[in-house]
């Protein structure tokens, strides 16, 4: 038989993948200012808009995960 394994994602994930989006995106900044080119098929300082998107979307897919797992997420405060 095959063990499935479950998928867990940590509290911090949110803003860990806006930190690596972050540093991902200063990257592309810098090499297209270093290199003096310009990529208009991928993320670039040119197009803010498809950066906030991107940002966006990869991050609002981690909020059902959290919502929905109910071995790490609880509304109970801790005394």
């Amino acid at each position: 038989m095959v063990e499935v394994r479950k998928f867990k994602i940590s509290k911090s994930a949110i803003k860990d993948n806006l930190i690596i989006c972050f540093i991902y995106f200063t990257s592309i900044f810098v090499l297209n200012k270093f290199t003096n080119a310009s990529y208009y098929y991928s993320f670039s300082n040119i197009n803010y808009f498809s950066i906030i998107s991107f940002i966006f979307l990869t991050t609002i897919i981690y909020i059902p995960i959290l919502v929905f797992d109910r071995d790490n997420f609880n509304f109970k405060v801790k005394r």
